[in-house]
C-alpha cells in the first residue's frame, strides 16, 4: 500500500488534468473495481460506497450503472474494521 500511495499521488491529479497515462490507469484500476464488485454480486441498483485514498477518485472512471448509488462511508476504516469483527464474532 506505500508503495501504491507513492504513485497514486502523481497519477489522480495527473489524470484528472487529462493526462494520457494517468487516464488509462486510473480506466484500469476502476475496471478492476467493477469487475471485482461484479463478481461479487453487485448488480445496478445497490449501493457502493469506494472508500480509502483512491477509491472515490474511480468514480468517474466508473460506469453511470455502477455509481448511481454511491454512498459515503458511515464511518473511518478501523471503524469498519471493528464492525465486520462483531458481526463475525456474533455471527
Amino acid at each position: 500500500p506505500g508503495k501504491f500511495a507513492t504513485f497514486a499521488r502523481a497519477v489522480v491529479p495527473a489524470a484528472a488534468e487529462g493526462d494520457v497515462h494517468g487516464r488509462d490507469l486510473m480506466q484500469r484500476g476502476a475496471d478492476y473495481v467493477r469487475d471485482g464488485i461484479r463478481a461479487l454480486g453487485f448488480q445496478t441498483g445497490d449501493a457502493l460506497c469506494l472508500s480509502g485514498g483512491v477509491g472515490p477518485h474511480y468514480a468517474p472512471y466508473l460506469p453511470a450503472e455502477v455509481t448511481a448509488n454511491l454512498v459515503q462511508p458511515f464511518g473511518s476504516n478501523l471503524e469498519g474494521a471493528f464492525a465486520l469483527a462483531r458481526q463475525t464474532a456474533e455471527g
